[in-house]
């Protein structure tokens, strides 16, 4: 239930991310008159996938900063590959691509600042109750 609840967490904060990139992208980098209402159910799936992607670090035996750079390129994968199929960037202009994937760095890099917030948060949490429990022994 917990790996459940920490990818729900890591889905809600990559769905605000992605909309608020979204909203940069299509307002101030590449402005477009209209959105299609089709891309809230493609953000949705590809923000989803990619919450899923999370469970990768569930790999103990590899070590750490490979698991982090393979995420890494999992992510970029997913969103590249969706953006390519869903045409939310033109591949062949090569602004478009670098703006992608600097927007996807800038994004995991938020992400990553917010969940490790999180752990942070709910370690002196437990370290809080863990002295609650020795000062009653």
């Amino acid at each position: 239930m917990h790996k459940f609840k920490v990818m729900m967490n890591m889905f809600f904060v990559i769905t605000t991310c992605v909309l608020t990139a979204v909203a940069l992208f299509t307002n101030i980098l590449f402005p477009v008159q209209e959105v299609e209402p089709v891309i809230f159910w493609q953000i949705l799936a590809t923000c989803f996938l990619c919450a899923l992607s999370t469970l990768v670090y569930q790999f103990e035996k590899m070590p750490f900063v490979l698991t982090v750079f393979l995420h890494y390129l999992m992510i970029n994968a997913i969103v590249l590959g969706f953006g390519h199929l869903f045409v939310w960037y033109d591949v062949t202009d090569w602004k478009s691509v670098i703006a992608m994937v600097v927007m996807i760095a800038l994004i995991y890099a938020l992400v990553v600042l917010c969940s490790w917030k999180g752990l942070v948060r709910e370690a002196e949490k437990m370290n809080r109750k863990l002295q609650d429990l020795q000062k009653q022994r």
